[in-house]
């Protein structure tokens, strides 16, 4: 999504067509009943079109939106998230406002991700749903834009629109009577207002200082945290933020990443791949995995394509290898799984000089994998292949999710004796990818043979949030160029979850 002035609400395909020359971005059209009117004045330059509805069926909804080629659909009723996941379209939510960030946070929480890309912040009024001409405390908007794209609305109009922009430093701006005269869009005020919205934004935003996720769902994601910190400890906050997109559009993601505000982004599933067309350079290491988690820009513009995914993997396992004393032969990996993670484990133990198997259910998929990367011993795809495998590794890399119930065998924890013990790994190196749940069904199994078991070897744990964290950190790097601080991010995200998640400490390696 990027900065969008609306011009909202009945008007004339001359208007419309001028709002779209002076510069908006999206215009809307109120749909109270079956009634469609398609401009093809509006279609030769037309902004995104945004269709208005409040409470209406959802069914009525879809057939209005796809009859009228609508970009996206804004609900300004009391609909309910359920409602906003059944509609064929990306939709915005209208709030209204009536309380605190806290309270309006609480309520967007249920909107978060799916197909809702956005909220509209709107006037309460207990007796309309929105065109009530009054604005809103326009700082609270500033205090809920951190995990959601923000548009504000009510009462605003060219002699006050610079001022809702500087106060809540919304994605978008929205009007409707505030461009009207006598009841019809006047078109001096249509181009006041979209000058000073724009030239607002360009003077407060500055070049390369919004940094975005792109995504979905990326609702619960804690990189918003993790940035922000960053800026916010090296004192760089009044420019630089980082702020959620949540979207499944690459053409979304593409026109944000190309706005000359943009200093780069994040990028997660959908889009790892599908983006890497449209960039201008990619890594060695983004080609080699096949996908990309990191977009930066150089001084031209151009879009750097990066991975940090196999970074982190690589810095992490090195150190616990170093702790376990493998700092000599060639280090043996197992990589449990073939999806696209495990492109980046791969291509970080081969980063490592290391030799490993891959262990897939599925073997067509294990061996689709295998062809990409050398130094792959064997693509075992049964328990008791797997179960062989036990004393012959060094490092464990899991990158299913929890829902798989992943663990492994016993014999990979339990001490060798006899002719074994000659030949058998001292010590494993067990790397989990997921942060969410913290203890997955592979890590609660580690922490079991810890507590119950004497015989067991020492087992050196990197967690999934220790992934996270430290793939975020280069990222931080790349864009900034700075050193990131590590201890203040590290320190603001365990508080923030201490109550839950990580209510006990993250391993010592990484405090």
């Amino acid at each position: 999504l990027d900065k969008w002035r609306t011009a909202q609400g009945q008007a004339s395909p001359s208007a419309e067509l001028f709002a779209a020359e002076a510069g908006a971005e999206a215009g809307q059209e109120s749909f109270g009943s079956w009634a469609v009117k398609l401009r093809s004045a509006v279609e030769k330059r037309r902004p995104l079109i945004v269709g208005v509805f409040a409470d209406n069926d959802v069914e009525m909804m879809n057939e209005v939106a796809t009859a009228a080629r609508l970009d996206l659909i804004q609900l300004s009723g009391k609909e309910s998230p359920a409602v906003a996941q059944q509609l064929v379209k990306p939709c915005l939510k209208a709030i209204h406002v009536n309380g605190q960030p806290e309270e309006i946070n609480s309520t967007i929480a249920g909107f978060a991700g799916g197909n809702v890309v956005g909220i509209l912040l709107d006037t309460y009024d207990p007796h309309a749903l929105g065109g009530t001409g009054r604005a809103f405390d326009w700082s609270i908007a500033k205090g809920v834009q951190e995990k959601t794209p923000i548009f504000v609305a009510g009462g605003l109009g060219p002699q006050n629109v610079a001022a809702a922009v500087g106060a809540s430093a919304p994605l978008g701006v929205d009007v409707s009577s505030g461009v009207e005269t006598d009841n019809a869009k006047d078109v001096a005020k249509i181009r006041a207002f979209i000058q000073h919205a724009k030239t607002t934004t360009d003077e407060q935003v500055a070049d390369g200082s919004q940094f975005y996720l792109y995504g979905s769902p990326i609702g619960n994601s804690p990189s918003p945290l993790l940035h922000n910190t960053g800026f916010e400890t090296l004192g760089i906050a009044d420019q630089h933020r980082y702020r959620l997109c949540d979207t499944k559009d690459v053409k979304q993601v593409v026109v944000s990443l190309r706005d000359r505000r943009t200093g780069g982004g994040s990028v997660t599933m959908p889009h790892k791949q599908t983006v890497m067309p449209f960039l201008d350079q990619i890594s060695p290491g983004a080609w080699a995995i096949g996908a990309v988690n990191t977009v930066s820009k150089d001084p031209a513009g151009h879009l750097l394509g990066d991975n940090t995914d196999w970074l982190a993997i690589h810095q992490l396992t090195k150190q616990r290898l170093a702790a376990l004393g493998k700092t000599g032969a060639k280090p043996v990996g197992l990589v449990i799984g073939a999806g696209g993670t495990a492109h980046a484990a791969c291509y970080a133990l081969t980063q490592l000089d290391a030799e490993f198997y891959i262990y897939n259910r599925t073997p067509a998929r294990a061996q689709h994998l295998a062809d990409r990367f050398a130094g792959v011993r064997g693509l075992p795809s049964t328990p008791d292949e797997l179960a062989a495998l036990a004393g012959r590794v060094d490092v464990v890399i899991s990158t299913v999710p929890p829902t798989a119930g992943f663990t492994l065998p016993d014999a990979f924890f339990r001490r060798p004796s006899g002719a074994d013990a000659a030949s058998a790994a001292a010590g494993l190196v067990v790397v989990e990818l997921v942060y969410w749940p913290r203890f997955t069904p592979l890590l609660e199994q580690v922490r079991q043979c810890a507590k119950n078991d004497e015989n067991v070897v020492r087992v050196e744990v990197v967690e999934g949030i220790e992934i996270l964290l430290a793939q975020g950190l280069a990222q931080f790097e790349i864009w900034t160029g700075r050193e990131a601080p590590r201890a203040a991010i590290v320190d603001k995200i365990v508080a923030t979850f201490k109550d839950g998640l990580y209510a006990s400490p993250l391993p010592t390696s990484f405090q």
